[in-house]
């Protein structure tokens, strides 16, 4: 049993909606050519034209798709075992360019995706395709610009791969927790090989009212995973200087072995420190180090102590 079928399809105010409620779509437009198979176990479909206007979302990504045209090719597959999409094209013009594949699991799950080609163009690409995600992890209504291109893969749920470039990004949040401009560069990690050097780099970054001054940080990763600074780096502050001295992150590791850092600080003008958190002025200088912080869950833990130096 089963039928092949080959034709054009215009489709308007369309919707869909999984057993999970982890994918689904509403108030869509699409026109193109497909063909549908369903003689194997499988189930199998191509689809090669253009969606515009509407929702998706898919697994924890919802986007607001534009108004005009973007295109959209695929190759899928759905069976017991869930569905597969083994190549994927979509460019929606002014925002965002992806090739890759993904795979949902039988609960319509989003379990692993490699996306070989990604190119945002912000701020369209976050507005339509990243803030409702970034809300949901605490950063929304953020003022972004420039431009990230790259790859990125994820595989049984955990981060396997990415590559990523960017061009003169900018990124602001109205409650004045993060204020960056003039990043440019790359970071390149994978979770099971060692990649080249990279090089990232800001303009300027204030994080919680501390306003650091331009700086670069050189990166290497193994082959065991885990994306280490090569060199320390002292970033200005406040008429003084924060010293990393050591980071390593492991993205694919279990929470507890994630992120591991040492810092120090020195020179800093109390007075400046004083009067940007509104606190009694003070005169002289401050520093300190911390030789081991690391990240335990939701935790910050200061393996080493605290020194400071007043």
């Amino acid at each position: 049993p089963g039928a092949r079928i080959s034709g054009r399809i215009g489709l308007s105010d369309g919707a869909f909606d999984s057993r999970s409620g982890t994918l689904a779509g509403q108030q869509l437009a699409a026109r193109g050519t497909f063909h549908l198979d369903t003689t194997a176990p499988d189930a199998r479909m191509d689809f090669d034209g253009a969606l515009s206007g509407g929702q998706l979302l898919l697994g924890s990504l919802y986007a607001q798709l534009p108004k005009h045209s973007a295109t959209l090719q695929f190759s899928a597959s759905a069976g017991a075992r869930g569905i597969s999409i083994a190549a994927l094209h979509y460019d929606d013009g002014d925002a965002l360019d992806v090739d890759g594949k993904l795979d949902s699991d039988a609960q319509q799950d989003l379990t692993a995706f490699d996306f070989t080609r990604l190119d945002a163009r912000l701020p369209d690409a976050y507005t339509r395709y990243g803030s409702a995600w970034l809300a949901t992890l605490g950063w929304k209504d953020l003022a972004t610009a420039g431009r990230l291109s790259g790859s990125i893969g994820m595989a049984h749920g955990r981060p396997a791969h990415f590559a990523l470039h960017a061009r003169d990004v900018a990124v602001g949040d109205g409650a004045g927790r993060i204020a960056l401009s003039g990043l440019n560069g790359a970071l390149d990690w994978n979770a099971q090989s060692a990649r080249p050097a990279t090089t990232l780099g800001w303009n300027s970054l204030a994080l919680f009212g501390l306003p650091f001054g331009a700086a670069q940080l050189h990166f290497s990763n193994d082959a065991a995973g885990a994306l280490a600074l090569t060199a320390p780096a002292q970033i200005p502050l406040l008429g003084g200087a924060f010293s990393l001295q050591q980071l390593t992150w492991r993205p694919a590791a279990d929470r507890q072995d994630r992120l591991n850092a040492s810092f120090a600080v020195s020179d800093i003008d109390v007075a400046a420190l004083c009067k940007r958190f509104g606190w009694p002025a003070f005169g002289g200088t401050l520093g300190g180090a911390v030789p081991a912080l690391r990240y335990n869950g939701d935790d910050i833990l200061l393996d080493g102590g605290l020194s400071v130096h007043v």
